[in-house]
């Protein structure tokens, strides 16, 4: 069995993910800092879980409704419930009526367990997004509301009501019902069905507001594909932010962050779309780099060289930028980070990702997938052999060194309730 890292965030005695509401503000918005920032070191370990546990070798987790299926028997073979504490039964007896308690009252889960439902909630919440073209947020952190702190990917259904999915609540009040029985348990995959098909087509997204997400006007519509004009007209700079303002760099972070799972739609839809890759999955797995290398070269084989990239141009290679960043990250235990943005370097503000420790007059200690898939690019549209984008990660792969990294931060421990 792998070395699995505990989430102690939430104790299934103290604090459980349904009731963050009942933390003070501050600890919500570190909270969603942390979920934010190492949710796939999470995501990593999970996997790495799943792969050795006998039976779940070959379970492929690449982000598809699919992925569910077989998680049913992982959860029951993996989530265990022990006897409360005598100390702790004797303290609820003296709060609440013992003779109206169930046996659930009377077990509760391990502090490993909460994690692995932690860790599947997290899963099955990317999941959710991907399908939807939604994004992770912290709801409404000020307020008493039953999902106030907890990370959502929430949207107005079809008379602009607005639907919260709070997959880290979700998940543990749906185990509970599969080992309590409490109504006839579903699978995991016929849960999230249920879900997903719940306002199906109807889904209206929430405009973020300001102080979290890019400027509108960053933005624009083409077809069925969202162009993010960021880079557009700084590609002789390999699509940098050094003309831009620290402030939009800082907010560039934040929304960077929580939007990796609405950019992930777009591109699979845009790649889907095109005559010869209709069988894409995507998933984030290294096998999944060799079609979107192929997809690369389409795109930009019969580019004029002389002429700079057009908008939707720069803005699939912002994607793919993210996709490979995201290869990297999942399948390696890492995370992003941001170039500082105050700094005068050209990486300046753009996310990168370490893969070992910083040391003192070294660029070599991180990998800009954004500045790569731009020179790939241009190479491509010069007609010149150019590596692959498999090339690449494996390039990287063999550069990596953990060791003394941080790959899981220190969550936030200060967990006190708003008076």
């Amino acid at each position: 069995m792998v070395h699995y890292k505990l989430n102690e965030i939430f104790d299934p005695l103290t604090i459980e993910p349904h009731i963050v509401t009942r933390c003070s503000t501050e600890f919500k918005k570190q909270y969603r800092d942390w979920f934010l920032r190492y949710r796939w070191s999470r995501l990593f370990q999970l996997f790495n879980l799943i792969h050795s546990t006998s039976g779940f070798e070959t379970w492929i987790g690449n982000f598809t409704p699919e992925s569910l299926h077989d998680l049913n028997d992982f959860v029951l073979k993996s989530i265990e419930r022990v006897p409360m504490p005598e100390h702790e039964a004797h303290k609820r007896s003296l709060r609440f009526n013992s003779n109206n308690w169930t046996e659930k009252d009377y077990w509760v889960y391990t502090k490993k367990s909460f994690s692995i439902m932690f860790d599947i909630g997290l899963y099955f919440g990317e999941i959710f997004a991907i399908e939807n073209d939604l994004h992770w947020e912290l709801y409404r952190p000020e307020t008493r509301h039953i999902n106030s702190g907890c990370m959502v990917t929430n949207y107005l259904n079809e008379i602009n009501f607005e639907v919260v999915i709070s997959p880290i609540s979700l998940i543990p009040k749906y185990i509970d019902d599969l080992f309590y029985k409490f109504g006839k348990p579903s699978t995991l995959f016929e849960f999230f069905s249920q879900i997903n098909n719940l306002n199906s087509g109807q889904i209206n997204h929430i405009v973020p507001p300001k102080n979290d997400d890019l400027p509108d006007e960053m933005f624009s519509a083409h077809q069925n594909y969202r162009i993010l004009k960021i880079f557009y007209g700084r590609q002789s700079s390999g699509g940098l932010l050094k003309d831009y303002s620290v402030y939009f760099k800082k907010k560039f972070y934040t929304w960077f962050q929580s939007h990796i799972e609405a950019r992930t739609y777009q591109l699979n839809s845009l790649i889907k779309s095109t005559p010869g890759f209709e069988t894409w999955v995507g998933g984030f797995t290294f096998d999944s780099l060799h079609m979107l290398n192929d997809f690369l070269n389409s795109k930009f084989a019969n580019h004029n060289e002389e002429n700079e990239f057009s908008e939707i141009q720069s803005s699939i290679i912002f994607d793919l930028g993210m996709y490979l960043g995201q290869t990297f990250v999942l399948n390696n235990c890492l995370h992003w980070e941001q170039y500082d943005p105050k700094s005068k370097s050209p990486d300046s503000g753009l996310m990168i990702i370490p893969f070992r420790k910083w040391s003192i007059n070294s660029d070599s200690n991180f990998f800009n997938p954004f500045t790569t898939v731009y020179n790939l690019a241009k190479k491509i549209s010069k007609g010149i052999n150019a590596e692959t984008l498999p090339t690449i990660y494996n390039h990287y792969i063999s550069l990596i060194n953990t060791e003394d990294m941080e790959l899981f931060g220190n969550p936030p421990t200060a967990i006190k309730p708003d008076l």
